[in-house]
């Protein structure tokens, strides 16, 4: 019995990512994904109270590998470096990293960022980004402590607004048709636009008296 349970919610699981995929949250009717899925409409609200639990759990993958993505993300904050944002070894940790994210989670990440409207799964995404914001935060301000000579006081928003691009950037990468060597060359071109950027940040000395 449980075998088949499972069974079910499988198919109720990959029928509803089709259909979310093919129309978006919002147009997609539970009659179209119980008729994927070749069961009744009833039959998916035995396990899953709505459309938008539903579409939670289809997500829930990625939001996993996302939460784990900012941990290590968390984790960096115990070895603090100025250079640590235009090193050579973060820019190919970053493009590998997204490269795994994009290919394997490809249909969650479109639905999350390009066909949730309508949805409640907004709150999660504005959960990663203010994590992303706060790890920022803790960054620069142990940065801050470790090199007081330097000026390292950045706004939030700006820091806010760093994390809503790592997911503009994935947006854009898995709303397009792009070959792996297209999708490397699109990453290392941002990296190395923003690590300039990022350069000079994490060079600028307090002024006298400051």
């Amino acid at each position: 019995m449980q075998v088949k349970k499972e069974y079910i919610r499988k198919n109720i699981l990959e029928a509803a990512k089709v259909e979310f995929s093919a129309n978006g949250f919002k147009d997609t009717s539970m009659r179209e994904i119980a008729r994927r899925a070749k069961t009744s409409t009833g039959n998916i609200y035995k396990y899953y109270r709505d459309k938008n639990k539903l579409l939670i759990a289809v997500l829930d993958p990625l939001m996993e590998a996302l939460d784990n993505m900012f941990g290590n993300f968390e984790d960096t904050s115990s070895d603090i470096t100025v250079d640590v944002f235009t090193s050579e070894e973060y820019k190919q940790g970053m493009i590998a990293m997204e490269m795994e994210l994009t290919t394997k989670y490809r249909d969650e990440l479109n639905l999350l960022i390009n066909k949730s409207y309508g949805s409640g799964v907004k709150i999660f995404y504005d959960k990663l980004i203010e994590r992303y914001t706060e790890a920022s935060k803790e960054y620069m301000r142990s940065a801050q402590e470790k090199f007081p000579e330097l000026d390292l006081e950045v706004s939030e928003l700006f820091l806010k607004t760093n994390g809503h691009i790592t997911f503009l950037i994935m947006g854009e990468i898995v709303s397009h048709d792009l070959t792996i060597e297209e999708t490397k060359k699109y990453l290392s071109d941002f990296l190395h636009y923003s690590s300039s950027g990022w350069e000079a940040i994490m060079s600028k000395e307090k002024k006298n008296g400051g």
